[in-house]
Parts: structure tokens; C-alpha cells; sequence
């Protein structure tokens, strides 16, 4: 399968991101609102990386032709990332309205999210595995490019922490 290798380093990287997300929720950092609204979606954007990375080895291994396993797993994506990310954004959204949440962040992930879903959908119907594959790596980096820019919002939240506190 095309891309194996990377799609393995994709996945490592998504659990590097929720691990270091993890540490940061032991040493409790998350103690305001958007602090946690950040640690939650590097998480959830982390474990989606990670799952959507390996997720292409299950059609493959059950014999599905090159081409399928990369519509398939463009489909699937597309499906459940475009469902998680409306839901995500319509509770920000609220956040937003009520004042507690400010969409530093969502300048870029929301564009870097739309554009990982276009490319999602594109990998879901181009009939050329070549281009399908390709299609669906990019829809990966720019899922893992959102959870490294959460990972900057909590890494910054979790340092101005520590310097509030003098520790």
C-alpha cells in the first residue's frame, strides 16, 4: 500500500500530541475554560490523526483494491471529521457568544480543517489511486497541522501558567 511508511509516522505523531496533552493535564495546567477547550482538542484532533492514519490497513488488509481503500478511507474521514468538526465548532461557537472563548486558534484551524475535509472529500472521489493516496495524506497533515497549533495554544497556556504561579 502507498504510503504506508508515512501514514505509520502520521499516526506516531497524533499519539506524541495526545500524550504531551495528557502531561499537561497531570501537571494542572488546565485550569481556565479555553485552556481546556485547547488540551480537549489537540486530543481530539491528535486521536483522529492517529486513527485515520491506520484506518486505510483495515480495507487493505481485507483485500480491497488500491483505489477502494483510498475512497474508503476518504469517505470514512470525511464523514466523521466533517461531524466532529461541526459539532466542535458549534460548542466554541457559544463559548464564543458568551464571552469565554476567544477565537485566536480558530483563525487557523478552522481554515486548515476546512481545507483537510476538501481534500478528504477529493480522496473520496478521484477514481486514481495515485491521486487518491496523495489526496488523503494532505487531508492527514492538515488534520495533525491543526492539533500542532492547539499544541502551541497549550504549550504557551501551560509555560504563562507556570510563570503566574512562580513555579
Amino acid at each position: 500500500m502507498q504510503h504506508s511508511e508515512l501514514l505509520l509516522t502520521f499516526a506516531e505523531i497524533g499519539v506524541a500530541f495526545a500524550g504531551f496533552a495528557s502531561l499537561i493535564s497531570l501537571l494542572g495546567a488546565a485550569s481556565e475554560v479555553i485552556d481546556a477547550s485547547r488540551l480537549l482538542g489537540m486530543v481530539r484532533t491528535s486521536l483522529f490523526a492517529t486513527a485515520f492514519s491506520l484506518f486505510p490497513f483495515l480495507p487493505s488488509v481485507l483485500g480491497a483494491s488500491e483505489a477502494s481503500v483510498w475512497r474508503i478511507s476518504g469517505s470514512v474521514f470525511f464523514v466523521v471529521s466533517g461531524l466532529h468538526t461541526f459539532f466542535a465548532w458549534r460548542q466554541l461557537h457559544h463559548l464564543w457568544q458568551r464571552g469565554v472563548w476567544k477565537m485566536r486558534a480558530g483563525y487557523y484551524t478552522f481554515p486548515a480543517g476546512a481545507c483537510g475535509l476538501g481534500l478528504a472529500l477529493a480522496a473520496a472521489v478521484v477514481s486514481d489511486a495515485r491521486l487518491a493516496s496523495g489526496l488523503y495524506v494532505a487531508s492527514l497533515a492538515a488534520l495533525l497541522s491543526v492539533s500542532g497549533a492547539l499544541f502551541l495554544g497549550v504549550f504557551t497556556s501551560f509555560v504563562q501558567g507556570r510563570r503566574r504561579s512562580g513555579t
